[in-house]
């Protein structure tokens, strides 16, 4: 009786033991880290680890998280010899459906995925009874086109003009079908920028926008004294949304803010080119700019025009996306000295470098 149970516990033990070790048998090897296309997204190896050949079935999902399915790759009883077999050993065996989504549509017309968040699973299903079925599923991001960037009005800006000019700049390289979209929704007491854009009627949506600089619609009642705006920019096509920008909230208000800033007419814009004249600074150097990337500090430095060289030493400015208003003080600046010139150059907010020269009165 004890030798009985002995074997039966052995018996047991081999059951639990036999499926833990057939769970690692098949495997999926990725041959890159980044999917972009569908020769990326099929290109991988099969690992089988058993001592025998396999027969089993394959199936890649991809799924867009706002704009659902993409496709489904189906191969049905492949032979996965023990060993490394590449999918390109199998590749006349995929075969491939579309759903009718906007993302899938992009993808059969660009040959490339669209910006979004997607989830890819790739499954193995043996035909063999006891081994056991392999999934493996990642989530990734394709942002393809530069950033679309909101400029003017400024978010959080208090704006007195009753009609004011919209200004943006779009992502870059532009597909040549895209469309830009305009929308500016006035905002309810206690609403944020997302419930109102989402949830209230915009009080102008203008479709295929034609360049970066929008005046206000003659057909758009003029703004409310002490109403909040949120606008937003949308590049699109005939598939579907294509990138959308921010959302940007201004105050119309004509009540007179205080502020320990200088007037701002006394900004001089940086630009790529030298324009002849030398700015004069007394006391605070005083210079504005639209930064069109994504940073936190100014990589800038103010350089001695007649030794070329920086001086000693100037504060760091944090800036944002879109328009600064930069306010230095000179007494900050150390090596700055009366009469002389100087060049202000700013490295990371163009695709060239902005600069401004000045004398220090």
């Amino acid at each position: 009786m004890k030798q009985f149970i002995h074997y039966v516990v052995l018996l047991l033990a081999f059951l639990v033991w036999l499926p833990l070790q057939s769970k690692s048998q098949l495997s999926i090897d990725l041959l890159s880290s980044k999917f972009t296309s569908l020769a990326s997204i099929s290109s991988f190896n099969v690992r089988n680890s058993s001592p025998d050949a396999v027969t089993a079935s394959i199936r890649i999902t991809l799924t867009e998280d706002a704009g659902g399915k993409v496709f489904t790759i189906n191969a049905q009883d492949i032979l996965l010899k023990q060993g490394i077999v590449p999918s390109s050993s199998f590749s006349d065996r995929l075969k491939m459906t579309f759903y009718n989504t906007a993302v899938s549509n992009y993808l059969k017309a660009n040959d490339k995925l669209a910006d979004g968040s997607y989830t890819i699973c790739y499954s193995i299903t043996p035909v063999k009874v006891g081994l056991s079925p392999y999934e493996y599923c990642t989530n990734f991001t394709i942002n393809n086109l530069g950033p679309l960037l909101l400029i003017s009005p400024m978010n959080g800006e208090q704006l007195c003009s009753e009609r004011p000019a919209f200004q943006w700049q779009n992502p870059m390289p532009l597909p040549t079908d895209a469309k830009v979209k305009f929308t500016l929704v006035e905002m309810l007491p206690n609403q944020n920028e997302t419930e109102a854009m989402v949830r209230d009627l915009p009080i102008a949506t203008i479709m295929d926008v034609q360049g970066t600089v929008l005046p206000m619609p003659s057909f758009v009642k003029e703004l409310k004294e002490g109403s909040s705006y949120a606008w937003q920019v949308t590049i699109y096509n005939g598939m579907g949304v294509i990138k959308k920008s921010e959302i940007w909230v201004f105050k119309k208000s004509c009540e007179l803010k205080p502020s320990k800033e200088p007037n701002s007419d006394a900004f001089r814009q940086l630009k790529p080119e030298f324009d002849g004249n030398y700015y004069l600074v007394k006391n605070r150097i005083l210079f504005y700019f639209t930064n069109a990337y994504s940073t936190e500090k100014l990589d800038y430095s103010i350089i001695d025009i007649e030794t070329n060289t920086p001086i000693k030493y100037y504060p760091a400015i944090n800036i944002h996306t879109g328009v600064n208003n930069i306010s230095i003080d000179a007494d900050d600046c150390q090596g700055l000295k009366k009469g002389k010139y100087y060049m202000l150059k700013a490295l990371n907010v163009h695709s060239s470098p902005l600069q401004m020269r000045f004398q220090v009165l």
